[in-house]
């Protein structure tokens, strides 16, 4: 982790399921308090209940990052943070890009990629007052398969990426990290709803032969803020069993077509 006092605090976006979740009960246990971002507060404060039970601490910040107004208000609402996990998740739908859908376009591009550059933008300036800083970015190997029908979330998620890396060029020499984790397939229930039929058949083609754990991705994100990541800066790592390495696009691009 950053170096831990009794005022360690990390924000987690999207933290009311899946990976986001994971992330926050990972890091909880190390004694971090974690504040809970979401849209909708009943799933958000299960997630604390669970937390404070276990004696940790948590707190719960709504907030829809698809409203670039919200997102400036939470940062500026929470103040300083140790730790910032850009996680938050757009209900993806398979569209052509000649579809007219400005709106489904504006909405994952602002929950994936503008919220997390407002929010890096914001934060970062205290980590960097205060010489210590640790950022992740919860990006998608679909950054690098460029998957037909999912334009707006595979370009919000390489947009991501590259920031990531600019960003940890610039902020390294005052003490912050920043680095990202791309997810393959990883069993949530985000995963169940985008997907429904197809998941079984794309698992099939994945070397591992199967999806991803929530807490494997949360593994990997609690490394990255411990100190033993702390040589690693502008690192992506791709977690998704494999399937990186076969030709999983064109495995999208049917399912996406029997859909």
């Amino acid at each position: 982790m950053v170096s831990q006092t009794e005022t360690t605090v990390a924000l987690i976006t999207g933290a009311s399921r899946g990976i986001g979740k994971a992330v926050a009960l990972r890091l909880a246990k190390k004694n971090i308090e974690v504040i809970l971002n979401g849209r909708t507060k009943e799933p958000l404060e299960a997630v604390r209940e669970q937390i404070l039970s276990s004696g940790g601490r948590a707190r719960v910040e709504i907030a829809d990052l698809a409203d670039l107004e919200q997102v400036v208000a939470l940062a500026e609402r929470i103040g300083d943070v140790d730790i910032l996990v850009n996680n938050a998740a757009s209900p993806e739908k398979y569209i052509s890009v000649l579809a007219d859908e400005d709106e489904h376009w504006s909405k994952t591009t602002n929950i994936l990629m503008w919220a997390p550059v407002r929010l890096t933008r914001i934060l970062a300036r205290g980590m960097r007052e205060r010489k210590t800083g640790v950022i992740v970015n919860i990006t998608s190997v679909n950054s690098q398969f460029h998957a037909p029908y999912l334009a707006p979330y595979c370009m919000s998620k390489a947009a991501l990426e590259t920031f990531t890396r600019c960003a940890a060029m610039e902020l390294a020499p005052h003490g912050v990290r920043i680095n990202a984790v791309a997810p393959g397939i990883i069993h949530t229930e985000l995963t169940e709803e985008l997907l429904g039929d197809m998941l079984n058949h794309l698992q099939g083609v994945i070397p591992a032969g199967r999806a991803g754990k929530p807490d494997e991705v949360a593994s990997l994100v609690e490394y990255l803020c411990s100190e033993d990541a702390a040589y690693i800066n502008g690192a992506v790592y791709n977690m998704d069993g494999g399937m990186i390495l076969g030709n999983f696009s064109q495995a999208q691009k049917r399912a996406a077509e029997v859909e």
